[in-house]
């Protein structure tokens, strides 16, 4: 069946452009189609709409903006199987065949988000001195942008631009009254909006007996949460009469509230201790025969401490597990030197980040995956317990680096960190998807896989049959696997049985009702195997791929056959499935990263090419499947 435009389809999203990329797809299907549909869409992309009119199929697709936002920057492959219901007129029921696979790229493009810095701006203008300097603020964007003002007295050097740029923001003081002015300017890019306080104190004019200088104008610091915050800043102030100064806040102290005539000082402190972690800001008023100025003051609180991880503990590396630090030092960042260590290699890292609002956040465990190997299943097929995957074990130096002098100071020391491949398994402890319940044959091989500290030295079956299957794995290994092969038991037809390692049980119906019995073993997240039995047809084909040529010998044309690639591909079909859980079960195949089938007594490697299963049509869980392989090594 023919597409248009061809498979694959190219699209470019760039984030935040608010362009979902918006397409449609069409195909060619038979006549007397009643139905078509789509599945195996990615969560990026968008089946508006899909229909048909005549023999052409139509699909509506776009981009799903809040998911395509999420993504890093990169390529991105979604597979959708286009499927149609056919009813001639001679047919009593329709039937479903495949119009084909359409593959859909995505390119994302990150978007430089808007930003300005600084986001507040301090101004005092005093009449009988010359106008402030202008400020500099830095504007980060990669679109065309507009400045709004919101006072006419607010000054900018350009109203509009665009990429990234720096301006410079003053005031034009000279008709303002004595007082405090508070104003914005606001830069829109088409995607965000971003502001910058301007805040102005206009003094009254000075004689050549009065004045009043205060410096400095701002004043910065920085706490820890319940700690007491003992240091004082000073202000040196210059008056040509008695002064009194005023807080705006009940945490900004000062130890004194008034002074003399001529050149004095204050201290300036914060009580903090009370404060949760967050930025803070107030003012010091400062009056003198009726001049008015102002000190600006910003308080940062930061929770100092160390959380996210604990010593002698297991982590699973895909959920994203986080040291994070706090930090009340300026220009530092924190430094960790990681240890890895594996049954394979030993290898240290350095990995630096910067503190941001005074939390450092660093990933750990994210290298588990390279570091723990992917293995091939056992031909024993023996029931027994087995430990093929040690945790990786990782030890961190934590220290906080002074970005100017280098200088170093100790933050903490972690050892026996365990990593396991994964995310933290959904029923605690069980590290296989076999659902609770299941019909096998009385030949079936089982695997259950815990997560237990203690090596669990004993399985059990009980049921119609009892059985104990002995351990002897070391403790400290984390993950361990039992394996039941009921070839080895006496299991008559709709026996029932249950199959219990360390407390994670699955209960066994017996089916032999079987028209060839076939098993497959595939990788799951934890890097363990599962077997799943299938039992509809079989059917392998012998694949030759031939690279030829054409010789012209005696005035004829001869082909000759220069290389003939040998390959094989498989067919299964799973038999009818007994229950929704067992569906669900089998669809954790299409993310397996190793697939073996048992063929000729051995494990084979292969390839599944059947690229979706459709799991459920309305009101129903489709309960038999073909499942399609080719051989994964030649």
């Amino acid at each position: 069946m023919a597409f248009n435009p061809e498979s694959p389809l190219n699209i470019t999203y760039k984030q935040y452009s608010g362009d979902n990329a918006k397409t449609s797809v069409t195909a060619d299907i038979q006549a007397y189609t009643i139905r078509v549909y789509a599945t195996g869409a990615s969560s990026w992309l968008n089946l508006i709409n899909v229909g048909f009119r005549g023999t052409t199929a139509n699909i509506s697709l776009a981009v799903r903006e809040s998911n395509a936002n999420a993504l890093a920057a990169g390529t991105y492959t979604s597979t959708i199987t286009v499927r149609a219901e056919l009813q001639e007129p001679d047919m009593l029921q329709p039937s479903t065949y495949t119009v084909g696979t359409y593959q859909v790229r995505l390119t994302v493009v990150n978007t430089v988000v808007l930003d300005v810095s600084p986001t507040t701006l301090n101004f005092q203008y005093d009449p009988s001195l010359a106008a402030p300097v202008e400020k500099l603020v830095r504007i980060t964007s990669e679109n065309n942008w507009d400045i709004v003002k919101s006072d006419s007295w607010i000054t900018t050097t350009v109203n509009s631009g665009s990429n990234s740029a720096s301006i410079y923001v003053g005031v034009d003081a000279a008709a303002l009254a004595t007082g405090i002015y508070q104003g914005t300017i606001s830069v829109n890019d088409g995607t965000a909006t971003k502001t910058v306080a301007v805040n102005l104190t206009v003094q009254a004019p000075a004689t050549s007996t009065d004045y009043l200088y205060v410096n400095p104008q701002n004043l910065e610091f920085l706490s820890e949460t319940n700690t007491v915050n003992n240091t004082v800043k000073s202000l040196d102030i210059d008056s040509s009469a008695s002064f009194a100064v005023t807080s705006s806040q009940s945490w900004l102290q000062v130890d004194a509230n008034s002074g003399v005539a001529g050149l004095t000082s204050i201290g300036v402190s914060v009580d903090s201790a009370a404060l949760s972690a967050g930025s803070y800001f107030g003012e010091l008023v400062f009056t003198a025969a009726g001049i008015v100025t102002s000190v600006y003051v910003s308080l940062r609180v930061v929770a100092f401490d160390v959380a996210g991880i604990v010593n002698n503990a297991l982590y699973f590396a895909e959920d994203r597990n986080q040291l994070n630090v706090g930090s009340v030092t300026d220009n530092s960042f924190l430094v960790l030197d990681v240890l890895l260590s594996s049954v394979a290699e030993t290898k240290v890292i350095n990995k630096t980040q910067p503190y941001y609002r005074g939390i450092a956040t660093a990933i750990i465990g994210v290298e588990t995956p390279r570091f723990l190997k992917q293995f091939t299943p056992s031909n024993n097929l023996n029931s027994r317990i087995t430990n093929h995957l040690q945790p990786l074990n990782i030890g961190i130096n934590a220290y906080e680096k002074n970005f100017f002098t280098g200088v170093s100071a100790a933050v903490a020391n972690y050892e026996n960190l365990y990593f396991l491949k994964g995310r933290t398994p959904t029923v605690t402890d069980r590290a296989c998807y076999i659902p609770q319940n299941i019909t096998c044959t009385a030949q079936a091989l089982i695997a259950i896989s815990v997560i237990s500290e203690d090596a669990p030295q004993q399985a059990f079956i009980s049921g119609d049959i009892s059985a104990t299957i002995q351990g002897g794995e070391q403790d400290g290994k984390y993950l361990y696997t039992a394996w039941f092969n009921l070839a080895e038991y006496v299991l008559a037809d709709k026996a029932e049985i249950v199959l219990n390692y360390n407390g994670k049980t699955v209960n066994v119906q017996i089916d032999n009702n079987y028209i060839e019995r076939n098993t497959l073993a595939f990788e799951n997240e934890w890097g363990e195997f599962e077997f799943f039995e299938t039992k509809g047809f079989f059917t392998r084909t012998a694949d030759v791929d031939r690279t030829e040529t054409e010789r012209t010998v005696g005035g004829l044309t001869k082909t000759i056959v220069l290389e003939a690639d040998e390959d094989e591909s498989f067919t299964l079909n799973t038999g009818y499935i007994n229950t929704n859980a067992e569906v669900k079960w089998l669809s954790k195949i299409l993310y397996a990263k190793q697939v073996f089938l048992w063929l000729d007594d051995d494990w084979l490697p292969v390839t599944m090419t059947t690229a979706s299963l459709q799991v459920y049509q309305t009101r129903n869980y489709i309960n038999s499947y073909n499942l399609q392989f080719k051989k994964a090594v030649k």
